[in-house]
C-alpha cells in the first residue's frame, strides 16, 4: 500500500518532479491510502492524472482532505478512463452536490467500481438526485455510504425509489441524515420486496416507534437483509415490540442494533420472548437503553437457551452476560 509516509518522503525531495516519482512508486502498489494527507488542489489533480494511466491501482482513499467540488471533478474525469479502481473513499472531503454530480456521471459510464464512500459531503437531498441516477444505471456498485450528508426525508424517498429497480446494491449506510419516520417508511416499503440489499445503516436518523413499525413490517417479508443498525434513534418500548415480534418471524438477520435508543423494561421483555423462536441472530446491541437488571438477567437466561447470540449492555451486565455465552464454546 502507498501511504502518507511514503507520500511525504516524495514530497519532502521538492514539487518538481513529483508527478513522475509518484507515478512510477504507484506501479508498484494495488492501494493508496492518503487519508488526511492535507493534500492540495494540485496534488488531487495530479493524483487523478496518474489514475487516469495507472493499471493496477484497486483502491483509493482520499477521506478527509477538503479536496471540494473542483477537486472531484478532477478524480471524476480519472474514473472516466480508468477500468481497474474498485474501491473509492471520498468521506469529509466538502464536495457538495456539484462535486458528487460530476463523481456520479463519472461512475454511471464507469463500470469497474464496486465500493463508493460518499460520507460526510454535505450533499444534500438537491445532490441526491445524482445518486439515484448512479442507482438506476450502474450495474457494478455493491457497497454505497452515504453517512451525514444531511439528504432528509425527500432524499431518502429518492433512494427508496432507486432501490426498487437496482439490482446489484447490498450495501447502503444513510446514517445521520435526519430521514425520520417518514423516510424510514420508504426504505422499509422497498425493504419488503427488495432482495439483493444484505446492510442497511439507518443510525442517528431521529426514527421513532411508526418507522420502527414500518421496519418492522419489512423485516417480516424480506428474507436477504442480515445486517440493520437502529443506533441512537428514539425508539420506545411501543416500536421495539414491533421488531421484536418481526425478529421472532425473520430468519435471514444476524446483526441487530438497537443501542442507545429509549428501550424499558417492557420492550426488553418483548425481545426475550422473540429470542425464543429466533435461531439466525448472532449479534444483539441493547447498551445505553433503561433495561433494568431483572430483565438483563432473564435476557442472560435466554442466552442460554440460544448460544448464538451475544446481547450488549453497559457495565456488569455486559460482562455477565458475554461471559456466560463465551462459557458455552468452552466447554
Amino acid at each position: 500500500m502507498f501511504n502518507q509516509k511514503q507520500w511525504n518522503q516524495l514530497l519532502a525531495q521538492g514539487e518538481r518532479g513529483l508527478q513522475e516519482r509518484v507515478k512510477t512508486e504507484c506501479r508498484h502498489y494495488t492501494s493508496i491510502d492518503l487519508k488526511g494527507a492535507k493534500l492540495q488542489l494540485i496534488h488531487i489533480q495530479m493524483i487523478a492524472e496518474i489514475l487516469q494511466e495507472n493499471k493496477t491501482l484497486t483502491s483509493l482513499n482520499l477521506d478527509s482532505n477538503n479536496i471540494d467540488s473542483e477537486g472531484a471533478e478532477s478524480i471524476a474525469k480519472a474514473l472516466i478512463k480508468n477500468k481497474t479502481l474498485t474501491t473509492l473513499h471520498l468521506g469529509l472531503n466538502n464536495i457538495s452536490d456539484k462535486g458528487a454530480k460530476s463523481i456520479i456521471q463519472a461512475l454511471i459510464e464507469n463500470q469497474a467500481l464496486i465500493s463508493l464512500d460518499m460520507s460526510g459531503n454535505h450533499i444534500g437531498c438537491d445532490g441526491i438526485s445524482n445518486i439515484t441516477d448512479l442507482l438506476e444505471n450502474n450495474r457494478t456498485i455493491t457497497t454505497l455510504d452515504l453517512y451525514c450528508n444531511n439528504i432528509g426525508v425527500q432524499g431518502a424517498k429518492r433512494i427508496a425509489q432507486a432501490l426498487e429497480n437496482n439490482k446489484t446494491l447490498t450495501s447502503l449506510n444513510i446514517g445521520l441524515n435526519n430521514i425520520g419516520d417518514e423516510g424510514a417508511k420508504n426504505i422499509a416499503q422497498r425493504l419488503e420486496k427488495n432482495k439483493i440489499l444484505t446492510s442497511l445503516n439507518i443510525n442517528y436518523n431521529n426514527i421513532g416507534n411508526e418507522g420502527a413499525k414500518s421496519i418492522a413490517q419489512a423485516l417480516e417479508k424480506n428474507y436477504t437483509l442480515t445486517f440493520l443498525d437502529l443506533y441512537f434513534n428514539p425508539i420506545d418500548d411501543e416500536g421495539v415490540k414491533s421488531i421484536a415480534q418481526a425478529i421472532a418471524k425473520n430468519s435471514s438477520l444476524t446483526f441487530l442494533n438497537l443501542g442507545a435508543n429509549n428501550i424499558h423494561d417492557e420492550g426488553a421483555e418483548n425481545i426475550i420472548q422473540a429470542l425464543k423462536t429466533n435461531k439466525t441472530l448472532t449479534a444483539l446491541k441493547l447498551d445505553s437503553n433503561h433495561i433494568g437488571y431483572e430483565e438483563q438477567a432473564k435476557i442472560e437466561q435466554a442466552l442460554e437457551r440460544n448460544i448464538h447470540v451475544a446481547s450488549l449492555f453497559h457495565g456488569k451486565g455486559i460482562m455477565r452476560v458475554l461471559k456466560k455465552v463465551l462459557s458455552k464454546f468452552w466447554i
